[in-house]
């Protein structure tokens, strides 16, 4: 235990090291500083092997993967997230979603992990201290939908290591794209999104100026059977790293259950793949993701989402109480509108079904 902790210790406080733990355990063969950057955010997108960018459709993928998702998003969604990865080293990620009724949605962001308690040592293996390494990150994001199926957003984000041996922080600038295509009927449902991330001039630890893990990332999404079934792709190039591959599937049971799996090159530990299922509870959304880490074991990852308000709510709820009131044609009308903002809801999908059955009853009598 004590060796385990020494060992991840001077690989957490020396990020100019080729051995970097972060990067080879998550992010590919990395030497960058500020590797904890591009840790996955999301139980749900960690389930689907962080194939998150074209298929960027919640606020988690606004706030982290993909800011141009922010300008698909009509809801407030509050979301938080906890992961332990090994030892005692936790990953906390909170993030809250508002949406403006004409200029696009803003989304707040927090992460940090915590390397916990670690004893240090002499050369005579004599007790010297405690250090507690940490690493945090604050952001804030915008996107908003300029044309029809198209979508732009960025971000600004500021970031800080506190290591044992040195700190560093520094400012982050971040760009998404987001397209899906509306015209063309065999193509309805399938997305492309393009997100650049911790773009920067690198970091100065001690007298060592290190880069920073620039990222782009192009993905694919694909949602069809009523959006019960969800396809997802990223290429991913890290700065100076090797070319990288992520894929993901999502399949869901009308409004309340989605399990989903996924794979992942490049990874050194662990054979890449992921598994997790989500539970749909009204406005709560709970998700759970399992990632394997080699010999370090599997890391767990939990996740509650928290949606209100919001232009689509709003729509939804009309066109529920036309529905009630048995007025199907101003009823669609309502579904038809929230669909034109978020063509995958899948409520106001089922919803629109069962009023376009219930007028055809009523023409056939």
């Amino acid at each position: 235990m004590r060796c385990n902790k020494i060992f991840l210790f001077f690989l957490f406080a020396c990020p100019w090291s080729s051995n970097s733990f972060l990067p080879r355990a998550h992010a590919g063969n990395g030497t960058h500083a500020m590797e904890f950057l591009n840790l996955g955010v999301g139980s749900r997108q960690v389930g689907m092997g962080e194939a998150a960018v074209g298929l960027a459709d919640d606020g988690l993928a606004g706030t982290f993967w993909n800011p141009a998702a922010l300008g698909r998003l009509y809801e407030n969604e509050f979301s938080l997230l906890y992961t332990r990865l090994v030892e005692d080293i936790n990953y906390q990620y909170g993030a809250f979603l508002a949406p403006t009724l004409n200029h696009g949605a803003w989304a707040l962001s927090y992460q940090r992990i915590d390397f916990g308690r670690i004893d240090t040592y002499d050369n005579n293996d004599r007790k010297t201290g405690t250090v507690s390494p940490s690493a945090t990150a604050m952001s804030l994001h915008w996107g908003k939908q300029w044309w029809t199926g198209l979508a732009l957003g960025a971000g600004l984000k500021y970031a800080r290591e506190d290591l044992a041996a040195a700190s560093a922080s520094t400012p982050l600038v971040e760009a998404g794209m987001l397209y899906q295509a509306m015209g063309v009927k065999w193509l309805r449902g399938a997305s492309l999104g393009l997100a650049v991330k911790n773009i920067g001039q690198g970091v100065r630890f001690d007298r060592s100026k290190e880069s920073l893990p620039q990222t782009t990332t192009l993905g694919i999404g694909f949602a069809t059977l009523a959006n019960q079934a969800k396809l997802a792709a990223d290429f991913v190039q890290t700065a100076n790293e090797e070319l990288r591959m992520r894929a993901g599937l999502e399949l869901s049971y009308r409004d309340l259950l989605s399990v989903r799996g996924g794979y992942q090159t490049g990874r050194d530990l662990g054979n890449g793949m992921s598994f997790g299922f989500g539970i749909h509870a009204l406005d709560v959304q709970v998700n759970y993701a399992l990632a394997g880490w080699g010999d370090f074991g599997s890391v767990h990852h939990l996740g509650v989402s928290y949606r209100f308000g919001g232009k689509t709510r709003a729509l939804y709820s009309a066109g529920m109480s036309r529905m009630q009131e048995k007025k199907y044609g101003e009823a669609i009308l309502y579904f038809n509108q929230l669909l034109d903002l978020d063509p995958s809801h899948r409520r106001a999908l089922m919803r629109l079904e069962e009023c376009q059955e219930a007028l055809l009853k009523l023409q056939g009598q």
